[in-house]
């Protein structure tokens, strides 16, 4: 089986490779080009679908664009596709406006959750529509059909039909579909929601690897948060048609910019309460540590991963009493449910083979690290 080839830039990080030679002809593998949105929106009657986007995707980024279900996440993935046109606002690739060029012009390449694919025609002929549509030379369409499969490791199934295909056979063939035509950019719109868990992590790595090699510029919808984290550069969290934070998975993770972000992108324990200096003063009239000084009605945000328990604890940690409500075992983590003054909190302890879950009714002392805790302070 073929790997795609990543090689290190002069800072460490992985840069693409120069696109692969075929045997005869010019190198196959445009990389993708930069995605404006400016202004964009898409209104329904008085609905707004899409409110006012302003985002820039680089050259050869993998964005993410996450959220609930009617977040708008699915519309914006349809305005850069061209199967519906913005209210207002403008969408460029490169340095081109597309906002009104028709779907078919645009050269962006699409794969979608059901995949799409022709179940009368095998996998070879799968792969070479797009460029039959353009009217691609004979000779041109079997080298690059033949380059897209050996990228996603189907060259042996070229003569299956798709019927006789695995999910992740059928997904690799819509990829490969996607990518013969050299796109400018390419849109995913949740691809491995139908895989189940391992085949979707397996597809993931391929995906990712796959984008690296190209260069390519990936814009990538999904509900699965995880799915966000493992495969962006930056992911764009968006509800009620608007973008909340865009930003790398582990500045979402630790740094929210607000409740619905600390909610939405991993699990979370928020206080609502007041910032009063060095103190978060909660509703209930906790005080709690604060590890920067700071005024005004917040949020205090503590991952589950933060909470510390009994002699763990540190000179400067609040220290707080909790009753377990419940211990469910999560392969390598146990999640400890507690019932505590400030509501109910949810802790998560990586465990060993030794380690016994607390009795239901156990009072546990806890608290975390102030430097951890994340404030929102709201306007």
């Amino acid at each position: 089986m073929t790997t795609a080839f990543i090689e290190q830039s002069a800072s460490g990080a992985a840069a693409p490779r120069a696109a692969a030679r075929p045997a005869s002809g010019k190198p196959i593998g445009t990389a993708g080009v930069g995605v404006r949105f400016e202004s964009l929106a898409k209104r329904y009657n008085d609905l707004y679908a899409v409110d006012g986007v302003n985002l820039d995707v680089a050259p050869g980024e993998f964005l993410s664009i996450l959220g609930p279900s009617g977040s708008g996440k699915t519309t914006v993935l349809m305005l850069i596709a061209g199967f519906v046109s913005p209210s207002s606002g403008r969408l460029l690739l490169g340095d081109q406006d597309i906002s009104r060029i028709p779907p078919h012009k645009r050269d962006i390449g699409v794969v979608f959750q059901n995949y799409a694919l022709f179940p009368h025609l095998d996998v070879r002929r799968n792969v070479a529509f797009p460029l039959e549509v353009r009217k691609v030379a004979k000779d041109e369409i079997a080298r690059r059909v033949a380059w897209a499969l050996e990228r996603v490791h189907m060259s042996q199934y070229a003569d299956r039909r798709v019927s006789q295909l695995s999910g992740g056979q059928q997904q690799r063939v819509a990829l490969a579909r996607a990518i013969v035509f050299e796109p400018r950019a390419l849109l995913m719109d949740e691809p491995l929601a139908a895989l189940d868990r391992n085949l979707r992590v397996d597809m993931q790595h391929e995906i990712r690897s796959l984008q690296r090699s190209l260069g390519q510029t990936v814009i990538y919808v999904t509900h699965d948060q995880e799915e966000a984290l493992n495969l962006s550069d930056r992911v764009a969290v968006m509800d009620h048609g608007r973008l909340q934070q865009v930003d790398t998975p582990k500045n979402l993770y630790l740094r929210p910019a607000n409740p619905f972000v600390a909610g939405f992108f991993g699990e979370a324990n928020l206080f609502r309460g007041n910032a009063e200096a060095a103190a978060f003063v909660t509703e209930s009239g906790a005080r709690l540590p604060l590890a920067r000084s700071a005024r005004g009605k917040a949020v205090l945000c503590v991952r589950p991963e933060m909470i510390v328990f009994g002699d763990k604890q540190k000179e400067g940690f609040p220290s707080l009493e909790g009753t377990v409500v419940e211990t469910r075992f999560q392969g390598s983590i146990l999640r400890i449910s507690l019932r505590t003054p400030l509501g109910p909190i949810m802790a998560v302890r990586h465990i060993n083979t030794t380690d016994d879950a607390p009795p239901e009714g156990t009072r546990l002392t806890f608290g975390w690290d102030p430097e951890l805790g994340h404030l929102m302070v709201q306007e």
